[in-house]
């Protein structure tokens, strides 16, 4: 009876945890890195962490390992969103100067 208590538990976890990541990635996918969010981006972060925490507060269980799971996979989602942003404005910066140099020289 214990281990169903306990199974119970767990898929009542993970169920939280999908919707805080869900959650989590919409928040993500609203950001914009143009304009300075430190607050918010903080927010996130601190949220993220919690996904963490959670598997720390079952004191390292290896039944709540999907804690860790989703909080690098959260943390994975944040950085490449981050470094996409960023790479697409260089890009874009790149060729605006690009296009800039041409007319000069034309």
């Amino acid at each position: 009876m214990t281990e169903i208590n306990d199974a119970e538990a767990i898929l009542e976890d993970q169920k939280e945890m999908s919707e805080k990541l869900i959650t989590l990635k919409k928040d993500i996918d609203s950001l914009n890195f143009e304009i300075q969010q430190t607050q918010r981006i903080s927010e996130i972060k601190d949220r993220m962490t919690q996904l963490q925490d959670n598997y720390r507060k079952h004191s390292y269980d290896p039944k709540y390992l999907y804690c860790m799971r989703a909080f690098k996979t959260i943390q994975d989602y944040f950085d490449i969103k981050q470094k996409l942003y960023w790479t697409t404005k260089n890009t874009e910066d790149r060729k605006k100067i690009l296009e800039e140099m041409k007319t000069k020289i034309r």
